[in-house]
């Protein structure tokens, strides 16, 4: 979910996805994909910056309870 000049929240993940597999969970803030800030990006945005060529790799910078991490990803085929 995406709101107005703040980066997006992540309001759902799917069971065995990459993003469930590297632990990311509800409401997790998503910082950056790739190094690129979030902030001010529309959700349709940063979607565009996550999903990518299947099987590459995609790195988040993930916000929770306060606390940044950042992890990596293979991307899937969502199709």
């Amino acid at each position: 979910v995406a709101v107005q000049g703040k980066p997006p929240v992540i309001n759902e993940v799917f069971m065995n996805t990459p993003a469930d597999k590297v632990g990311l969970r509800i409401y997790d803030v998503i910082v950056a994909v790739d190094g690129v800030p979030t902030t001010g990006l529309t959700k349709d945005e940063v979607f565009d910056l996550i999903v990518g060529t299947p099987g590459t790799q995609v790195s988040l910078s993930i916000l929770r309870n306060g606390n940044y991490s950042a992890v990596s990803c293979t991307r899937m085929d969502i199709n």
